[in-house]
């Protein structure tokens, strides 16, 4: 049977953790990645499972609703040990019977209950619940560990192409077979699908076969205006994914380059004999291919292989001035794009002065100059507008878009991003509209909107993590956890720190590795847990050497968030005087506007009260106005500090976004109540409510109000509620003693 990702999803929480009640809202987090969900969606979700499961709201054989708090796994489990049948020999490995899923995107989660799920989903593929003891019994021994397991095509065309399903199984298998890779017969697969010649509808949507520790590839075959288009997805036991297209007129043709493109993005060569006949463009696809995939050293082998027949190939060297831009190489990548530029033959082809632009562009926009990096994608735009490749100009606009965007002029970044998105669409290019996606989530970002650029984003995450694409992936996850940062949902932040750190090992470009670690000093902090954040903060500085200071200003940043978390006022105070000192004064953004009130606030705690930074532009930062605020209750001017804090709190609840609401709101709830105005204090702790479940801070503030207000029922309920989010933070004493009722 073929489950729903998240039905399956919680399926396996709800098995992992049967020994207990698992909430609501720890449902929401795990299968939505954020506490955001109504009721409603997760009782629908529970339908569901209990529907796949044969069960109902009635009888509760599987899942018992727990009143008022969740759910809890009701059903026995017994995980079944696979007997062997006396007649099942065979003279080579095959495969076992279809009675379990496949390896998710979770991977320990799958190992922790794969043998469970071995009775349930027998259980539910019969459509009746069986008595705990039940175990099925695979026809066939198991494929050896490590296997690359090809299944039949999925074909969606006209009725003679039914041979495809199995030809093109065959033709894929045989191919990545002739590569060296461990690819079993395909009359072994389909004795392993029960002869039926049935595969699942997509890699990750609950394949019914016990290939746990295998490789996974899942074809489909679609007919096109003018030929056809096949793609192979895939996903590998540790959840690594990897999903590549070919359209061709033949379809024997597509699927031998979609192989191709497949071995490359594995990181794998291709067969020996391969090289006859093969074209420069499909061996430049598969350079494309191991890009996507972060394998760079893989395709700067491709390219040299290439180029020892035409090193001077203008489309061989762009692919490498690429590499170099996705290693970080920028001034190496500059040199190689600019020589390409100036010479006469680049101009003579749209196409080519096209990616020569757009990769200039995005060299640009490493570098932040906004207004060159724009010049370049509007050149670009220009030159592919008349040309039959949407996609082409689907990519130009879409780095318009974000040279735009970067320039602040996002009426027009808007625009580029809605007009590529529709070029994407009406060509099938999945990659193109979640690049899309991906850029109008950034743009939200930028003008100030977190909540909107959220679901633009995650879906935007799910595709190119989908298709392999790692550095894409990386970028999305580090735009999504700003957003999740910036509404004070840390868990999950949490969440996407941890896949983003999973893909480190995979990321060529140390720059962006680096992004990935400071934001998970910043979430490690956020959450309490010091030590980790200070023994990774030390590890990442220690690296930093050789990486440009526009990009290390953001460790900086979250060393002095941690300094101020622990109340370290000497280490907070050098770490955003580097910050500062490597923030372009230009660039007034709330970043380098709270690093300045940090700096403040360490020189006055350490009495060394120094001016503040010069900023420039039409915008005011909260964070600049709580400063303003701060300086003046430092120097005993009550009156002034009232006006300032009230400007920052108009401010902050004019762009709603809500850590800047929270840094206005303590700071002036904490200065109140210095001055002996809990009355006043309570309204701004008021405001904080809806964040004080998720966010330390937010939390103690509640609680000193409260305090100060003698409210003990309620100052008991928040001091409970405290205490989980504290990490390794001590609340202080007088927090703690007891008030009388």
């Amino acid at each position: 049977m073929h489950l729903p990702r998240r039905v399956y999803d919680c399926l396996c929480h709800l098995v992992e953790h049967c020994d207990r009640a698992v909430g609501r809202d720890e449902l929401a987090a795990v299968l939505w990645g954020h506490a955001g969900v109504s009721d409603k969606q997760v009782n629908q979700l529970i339908v569901r499972t209990r529907r796949a499961l044969g069960d109902d709201g009635n009888a509760q054989a599987t899942i018992r609703t727990v009143a008022g708090f969740g759910y809890r796994w009701a059903m026995p489990i017994e995980p079944a040990a696979p007997e062997l049948p006396a007649d099942a020999v065979s003279p080579r490995p095959v495969m076992a019977e279809a009675e379990t899923v496949p390896a998710v995107r979770r991977p320990l989660r799958w190992r922790l209950a794969a043998g469970a799920l071995l009775v349930i989903l027998g259980v539910a593929a019969a459509g009746l619940l069986l008595p705990a003891g039940w175990r099925p019994r695979p026809a066939v021994p198991p494929a050896p560990a490590n296997a690359v397991i090809v299944l039949p095509v999925e074909v969606q065309g006209p009725a003679d192409a039914g041979w495809m399903r199995l030809g093109l199984m065959d033709l894929v298998a045989e191919r990545l077979r002739g590569a060296g890779l461990p690819v079993p017969p395909s009359e072994s697969v389909l004795t392993a699908l029960g002869a039926k010649a049935q595969a699942p509808a997509s890699v990750e949507g609950g394949s019914p076969l016990p290939w746990a520790d295998s490789l996974l590839i899942h074809g489909s075959l679609s007919r096109l205006r003018a030929g056809w288009r096949v793609e192979l997805a895939t996903v590998a036991p540790d959840g690594t994914r990897h999903q590549v297209q070919s359209e061709r007129g033949d379809a024997a043709d597509a699927a031998r380059i979609a192989a191709d493109l497949l071995l490359a993005a594995l990181g794998r060569p291709r067969p020996p004999d391969a090289d006859e006949g093969d074209r420069l463009e499909d061996r430049l696809r598969q350079v494309q291919a191991a890009m996507l995939a972060g394998r760079l050293d893989h395709a700067r082998e491709l390219l040299a292989d290439i180029g020892a027949n035409a090193p001077d190939d203008p489309q061989v060297r762009v692919r490498l001035a690429e590499i170099d831009l996705r290693e970080g190489r920028l001034d190496r990548a500059g040199s190689g794009v600019e020589r390409l530029a100036a010479e006469p033959g680049t101009a003579a082809v749209p196409s080519l002065h096209a990616r020569v632009l757009t990769l200039r562009g995005a060299i640009a926009l490493r570098r932040e100059a906004c207004d060159a990096a724009w010049r370049d994608y509007d050149a670009a735009a220009g030159l592919l507008a008349q040309q039959p490749r949407a996609s082409e100009w689907g990519n130009a606009l879409v780095g318009r878009s974000l040279a735009a965007t970067c320039r602040h002029a996002f009426a027009e970044a808007a625009s580029d991003i809605g007009e590529a998105r529709l070029r994407f669409e009406s060509v099938g290019d999945r990659l193109g509209v979640a690049k899309a996606d991906s850029y109008r989530g950034m743009l939200e970002l930028e003008r100030g909107r977190p909540a909107d650029a959220l679901p633009h984003l995650q879906a935007a995450v799910e595709v190119h993590d989908a298709f392999g694409a790692v550095g894409d992936t990386a970028s999305d996850l580090l735009a999504l956890f700003d957003a999740q940062a910036l509404q004070l949902d840390w868990n999950a932040a949490w969440q996407t720190s941890e896949r983003a750190w999973a893909l480190r090992g995979r990321i060529g470009d140390p720059e962006q590795r680096l992004l990935i670690g400071a934001d998970r000093v910043r979430v490690l902090a956020a959450k309490g847990r010091f030590g980790e954040a200070g023994e990774l903060a030390a590890g990442l500085a220690a690296g930093i050497d050789g990486l440009r200071p526009a990009v290390a200003r953001y460790l900086h940043a979250a060393m002095a968030d941690l300094a101020w978390r622990q109340g370290d006022s000497v280490r907070l105070l050098a770490a955003a005087s580097l910050a500062l000192a490597t923030w372009p004064e230009a660039a007034n953004e709330d970043l380098r506007a709270r690093m300045a009130l940090f700096h403040q606030r360490a020189a006055l705690a350490l009495g060394d009260p120094a001016p503040p930074p010069t900023f420039t532009g039409g915008r005011v930062a909260a964070a600049q106005l709580v400063a303003d605020a701060e300086r003046h209750a430092a120097a005993g001017r009550p009156a002034q500090a009232d006006a300032a804090f009230a400007r920052a709190l108009a401010q902050a609840e004019s762009e709603a976004v809500p850590a800047g609401v929270a840094l206005v709101a303590v700071s002036h709830a904490r200065w109140l109540l210095a001055e002996q105005r809990p009355e006043a204090a309570s309204a701004l702790a008021g405001r904080l409510a809806g964040w004080s479940a998720q966010d330390y801070d937010c939390a103690l503030i509640k609680l000193q109000v409260l305090q100060a207000l003698g409210r003990y029922d309620a100052w008991a309920q928040a001091l409970a509620a405290l205490r989980p989010l504290a990490g390794e933070r001590i609340v202080p004493e007088p927090l703690r003693a007891s008030l009388v009722p």
